[in-house]
């Protein structure tokens, strides 16, 4: 997550008189049914392969806050990029208006904030049912790709802690687990039972998707056609407006490896129980540019070995045009080791980020080891003391005075 997303406490209440998530979206559906029954204007097939993808960060601090980053993607462009202050999409390219004026996209833009309110509200119940620590990081990826043979291919994930939990499959109107956990059976048994929702999500990814991704194609050609022939992405700084504090326009979008400045990472270390034999170290790693870096976690100073136990997430977007990873280490709760997240990035040169967690375990140790002390010189103090008196009562001495 970026350092400019804002938390959000007001935007969802989490109370038994709340209307669920899929009565909201069972009312969206109604609200765009006549125009999916809409012809769709035939459009000209793309030359080569196009990809849109639309891409969110949803940070959970707490259970009444939340920090949302997100963009949308053509290829290599950015075209739309949610405002983290307000949730309004800032629109990238002018022929994107254009391209949002045909079919269905108007109207599911005009409703899109109280889809955000919506998903909110149902990731925090989900991590309440499953009684998950905070904080708490969700990720989704949506979008289709076009063939220029007409085919298209539709997508739709959703991840937490930089793991997908469950992925859409279109066709069968499904979500299908990626992992085993309780949050991730949780996830997918939900949304498999919400049928208004399972509709609206098909006919986005079969339907929507590849329409607007058509339209974009056509109004955007000449920049598609630019981007190929330099291989960057063309820009448009005199169409966005940055959030406050903003150090680069969220909109404009790189024009070579020195076109802006570097930016260096943030990194912070927290713990989550996963079990009673499972502790996950959780490094997270936001606000860095540009995107290589290099993450490792340290086991008493010596680097840890890639393997079942080391997960690293895909390098996420941010709404500024940073970049954020999470780095997933699984170790036992006592195992008495010393751990530590290392970051190396280009900004910051021969340096390191070394961000240490200390293993809370060690500190009952060392408690338990005092009070076993001061038990075992307390015992051999009330031992003396005995024997002294026993030692007194068969002379005849009074017990106090052989104590001096």
């Amino acid at each position: 997550m970026s350092a400019s997303s804002s938390r959000r406490p007001d935007c969802f209440s989490l109370t038994p008189s709340t209307m669920r998530p899929h009565r909201l979206l069972f009312l969206l559906l109604l609200l765009f049914r006549r125009t999916w029954a809409e012809p769709e204007a035939p459009s000209p097939l793309p030359a080569e392969s196009q990809l849109f993808q639309l891409l969110q960060t949803f940070l959970l601090p707490s259970a009444n806050s939340t920090e949302v980053a997100g963009v949308a993607m053509l290829a290599d462009m950015i075209i739309y990029v949610l405002d983290p202050d307000t949730w309004n999409l800032h629109i990238c390219y002018p022929w994107v208006h254009q391209a949002i004026a045909e079919g269905d996209t108007a109207k599911l833009m005009s409703s899109f904030k109280l889809g955000e309110r919506n998903v909110i509200r149902f990731m925090h119940e989900m991590v309440q049912q499953v009684q998950a620590e905070y904080p708490v990081v969700f990720q989704l990826r949506a979008g289709c790709e076009l063939h220029p043979n007409g085919t298209s291919r539709a997508f739709a994930k959703i991840g937490e802690g930089g793991r997908d939990l469950v992925e859409y499959e279109v066709g069968r109107g499904y979500w299908a687990l990626q992992q085993s956990t309780l949050l991730a059976k949780l996830v997918g048994q939900s949304l498999n039972g919400m049928m208004a929702v399972t509709e609206m999500v098909e006919h986005l990814l079969y339907k929507s998707c590849p329409s607007h991704l058509r339209a974009l194609c056509r109004h955007g050609r000449a920049d598609l056609e630019r981007q190929g022939e330099n291989g960057v992405a063309p820009a448009r700084p005199h169409q966005c407006i940055p959030h406050a504090g903003a150090k680069w326009c969220p909109c404009w979008a790189p024009l070579g490896p020195h076109s802006r400045p570097v930016e260096p990472p943030t990194a912070t270390v927290f713990a989550r129980m996963a079990g009673p034999a499972q502790l996950l170290l959780v490094c997270r790693i936001t606000g860095f540019y540009p995107r290589p870096i290099s993450v490792a976690w340290l086991r008493d100073g010596h680097e840890v070995p890639p393997g079942p136990a080391l997960n690293t997430s895909a390098d996420l977007p941010n709404a500024n045009l940073t970049y954020q990873v999470y780095s997933i280490l699984t170790v036992a709760p006592r195992d008495g080791h010393s751990y530590a997240c290392r970051v190396r990035h280009r900004s910051l040169g021969t340096r390191s980020l070394l961000i240490p967690w200390e293993n809370p375990t060690v500190t009952p140790t060392v408690i338990i080891v005092i009070v076993v002390l001061v038990l075992a010189v307390a015992t051999a103090i009330g031992a003396a003391w005995w024997w002294r008196y026993r030692k007194g009562a068969v002379s005849g001495q009074d017990p106090q005075e052989s104590l001096i």
